[in-house]
């Protein structure tokens, strides 16, 4: 079956199911031509600097991350990307600050507060991340990444020292 190519949700659907599948390079080729017919495509800009962190290029995502954020400073996917992007790069204290905006722009949103809880247990901030991961489980209880991210940190902080 032919894609229109035009269409920008089939294109978009199309990158999005390639992206699922692993194959990156792929997808990044269809968001492109999502972007050569709507440049200010937001989810194009933040799932194209989405596949591009999977390939390893952290400053190239970032900058895809920064034009999808320039457009929409709320967009949390792109919050959240270039926090991990910053991180994978060193620069931590940038990751901590979007990994903040993200929870402050949706604050039941439960990935923002687990990656935040989980970063802050990278940084050995075990309570502040305690405090996280119980606002994930008090809006999803049975959320198994918070749940495993608490019994982590509360092992952290009765480890004798």
């Amino acid at each position: 079956m032919a894609i229109d190519p035009q269409n920008i949700l089939a294109l978009t659907e199309k990158a999005n199911a390639l992206g699922g599948l692993g194959n990156y390079p792929e997808a990044i080729a269809y968001y492109d031509k999502v972007l050569s017919i709507d440049p200010k495509n937001v989810p194009a800009l933040d799932n194209k600097g989405l596949s591009l962190y999977h390939l390893g290029n952290y400053t190239q995502a970032i900058a895809y991350y920064d034009k999808a954020l320039s457009l929409d400073p709320k967009h949390v996917l792109a919050l959240i990307g270039k926090g991990y992007a910053l991180d994978n790069l060193g620069n931590h204290t940038g990751a901590k600050a979007y990994y903040t905006k993200a929870v402050d722009t949706d604050p039941r949103y439960i990935p923002d507060l687990t990656n935040k809880a989980n970063f802050l247990v990278k940084l050995g901030n075990y309570q502040l991340a305690l405090i996280y991961y119980d606002k994930a489980l008090a809006i999803e209880p049975q959320n198994a990444e918070a749940i495993e991210g608490k019994k982590q940190a509360l092992a952290a902080l009765n480890q004798p020292r």
